[in-house]
Order: C-alpha cells, then sequence, then structure tokens
C-alpha cells in the first residue's frame, strides 16, 4: 500500500468506504448495513466493500446435503467447490450453490456440506 502522504492519511480519524445498491434497498426494504472495521487503503476498502455487495445482495437460501464417501482437503485445494442441487421435493433444479460448512462423518464414511444457491 503506497501512501504518499502519511500525515493527511492519519489526519483522518475514520477512513470510510461504502457501497450501496438502489435495487436491493427497493427489494427489501428493511436490509440492514453491513459495517465492517478495517485497516485498509481507502481504495482496497472500496475493493472489498463491491465484492461484499455483489456476494450478499441477492437473497439466497442454504440447503443441507449428506453423501457417501468422505472428501478430503484435496477436494478443497484451490478453490471452493461448486455444487448442483436438483431436488423435486424441494422445488430445486439444477441450481449452482457455493460449500459454506463441510461435516465428516468417519463412523459412518459420509460427508454433510451446506450449499448456499441463488
Amino acid at each position: 500500500m503506497a501512501i504518499t502522504s502519511r500525515q493527511s492519511f492519519l489526519a483522518n480519524q475514520y477512513r470510510y468506504k461504502t457501497a450501496k445498491s438502489d435495487s436491493v434497498k427497493a427489494d427489501y426494504p428493511d436490509a440492514r448495513v453491513v459495517t465492517m472495521d478495517t485497516q485498509l487503503s481507502l481504495s482496497d476498502a472500496a475493493t472489498l466493500a463491491t465484492a461484499y455487495l455483489n456476494e450478499f445482495k441477492y437473497s439466497k437460501k442454504s440447503y443441507s446435503v449428506t453423501f457417501d464417501g468422505l472428501l478430503t482437503i484435496d477436494d478443497l485445494k484451490n478453490t471452493v467447490p461448486s455444487f448442483t442441487l436438483t431436488d423435486p421435493t424441494l422445488g430445486v433444479s439444477a441450481k449452482t450453490g457455493k460449500l459454506v460448512s463441510m461435516t465428516l462423518d468417519h463412523a459412518s464414511q459420509t460427508t454433510t456440506v451446506v450449499i448456499r444457491v441463488r
């Protein structure tokens, strides 16, 4: 992080960056404001704020799925796994979601994953 004027940077006791979406406020009038305290530069904070807004601005559902077999750490290497979920009883058809959490049961040799889909 290159700061050209450390004195002016430190003179600002608080440094805020806000990412807003009018479409989110229109769809969800009661949407809460999420504040994250960091020690980032203003440009890095803007990047983080935009990334958080893009990730969380739409309502998402989570599903818990248990399957036979155990995932290993190699299955998680270099990427967050994504899953495609189809379950007519849940009214879900070919929805792709990201892994949120994973629980391994070594006794029964099963893996339970929580998948978040839009």
